[in-house]
């Protein structure tokens, strides 16, 4: 949930500086991979939850750095 403000922040101000897209897009692949291990263990509902949002919205922020960059390299 830590993600959400800076989700909202970017989106207003049309711009991704001062966030690494590495790291966001590591932070995603971390969350799959920890998500997967919970499911395997089958632990509670919302320890299984939280990292797969998390991931969720890693990967939306790095799709955000992704868009703004590329849109700030077009104009």
């Amino acid at each position: 949930m830590a993600l959400i403000p800076r989700l909202i922040k970017t989106w207003r101000t049309k711009s991704t500086e001062g966030l690494s897209p590495w790291l966001v897009f590591l932070w995603g692949i971390a969350a799959l991979t920890i998500g997967v291990y919970i499911i395997v263990q089958g632990l509670n509902i919302p320890i299984n939850v939280q990292p797969q949002l998390f991931g969720l919205f890693a990967l939306l922020s790095w799709g955000q750095c992704l868009y703004y960059v590329a849109a700030h390299l077009r104009t």
